[in-house]
């Protein structure tokens, strides 16, 4: 009717109110949800540093160790392949924390 303003029913627009507070409800959960993912990814990335900087100092308790227990100060005389095989320990310590290393500042 062209001479009749059109009218909401009450249930009606309270029916609207909800859809559009239910419309801004979503954009705001996906915001939200958009900001804790790169907080978990921020957490992660710091999870994966310290986890890192752990294995480098475990490496480097281990190759102080294997240094002590091989220096020829507390062992006397050693032999050719004794010395051999802690200079191969020494070279696949210091490849694992090459690794580390390599690891963490990616």
């Amino acid at each position: 009717m062209p001479g009749k303003k059109a009218r909401l029913k009450p249930l009606e627009a309270r029916k609207q109110l909800l859809l559009a507070e239910s419309e801004i409800n979503r954009i705001r959960l996906l915001e939200e949800w958009s900001g804790l993912k790169g907080e978990v990814h921020h957490l992660a990335s710091r999870v994966r540093a310290v986890g890192s900087f752990a294995s480098v100092t475990a490496a480097v308790i281990a190759a102080f160790s294997a240094w002590r227990l091989s220096s020829p100060e507390q062992n006397g005389a050693k032999s050719k392949s004794a010395r051999v095989s802690a200079l191969l320990d020494s070279v696949r310590t210091g490849a694992s924390l090459w690794a580390a290393l390599k690891s963490c500042f990616r």
